[in-house]
């Protein structure tokens, strides 16, 4: 059987992408104590290795993830969109933590998730 340079690559990548786990479910929330929920569906999809801004129509100030992300990784807040500027302000949590993830010391409005 031939195997394409092409074919191998697409795999490769296939077989990594399955390897990082499932997305991360995460509620938002408008206070500090995840009580109140962001307008909208209340919570974002995100994939690993991602960005996410989504179509949110508020920051939040708490979040916290729904699904068990046994693969372990950080999920990380960012005061600016596109998780493009770390160094404007952005907190990580260990993707493990399933607890209400507080003390941004910001308003987020962009989520990545880093395996």
């Amino acid at each position: 059987m031939f195997i394409t340079t092409k074919a191998l690559m697409l795999a490769s990548l296939a077989a990594l992408v399955l390897a990082q786990g499932p997305d991360a479910t995460i509620s938002l929330y408008q206070d500090t104590a995840c009580q109140t929920p962001v307008p909208g569906a209340g919570y974002t999809v995100v994939y690993p290795l991602s960005c996410d801004t989504g179509p949110f129509q508020t920051g939040w100030s708490s979040a916290r993830i729904v699904n068990e992300l046994t693969q372990g990784g950080t999920i990380t807040f960012y005061t600016e969109n596109e998780c493009g500027c770390p160094t404007c302000g952005s907190h990580g949590y260990s993707a493990s933590d399933n607890g209400c993830l507080t003390e941004f010391g910001f308003t987020a409005n962009a989520v990545g998730f880093y395996v």
